[in-house]
């Protein structure tokens, strides 16, 4: 009978911990973040892109929710474990800043592996 309790509690807890929504920490995305920011009127040449630090917004692209902030380092690297999918990716920006990101990325994560990705982002002020 104990026996039977044991095996009943364990997989109990494996269900408990598997349904989660958890990602799972051996597959996600990891790189470097550029960003090129000018004001509203487009100079001549364009700014080079620069490395930047400072958050990132991933969205399911299956959902449209966000799914996760990830904080970039000052080294301009980010890394996010993710389940297996597709993911938009874009900068976080205050709400109260004139600064607007006139892009977002698109990425697909697999099974087991981090995706490498170099993102560059143009933000700029109306």
């Amino acid at each position: 009978m104990t026996r039977i309790l044991s095996w009943a509690l364990l997989l109990l807890f494996m269900s408990l911990t598997t349904c989660r929504g958890e990602a799972s920490p051996d597959s996600g995305i990891q790189g470097t973040l550029l960003l090129r920011t000018t004001g509203g009127v487009q100079p001549t040449p364009l700014p080079p892109y620069r490395r930047s630090s400072g958050e990132l917004e991933v969205r399911s692209v299956r959902t449209e929710s966000r799914v996760a902030v990830v904080r970039v380092g000052a080294d301009a690297r980010f890394h996010v474990a993710l389940e297996p999918g597709r993911y938009s990716i874009r900068p976080l920006v205050e709400r109260k800043s004139i600064l607007a990101p006139l892009n977002e990325h698109r990425v697909r994560v697999w099974p087991h592996r981090f995706t490498q990705v170099v993102l560059r982002f143009w933000l700029s002020a109306p």
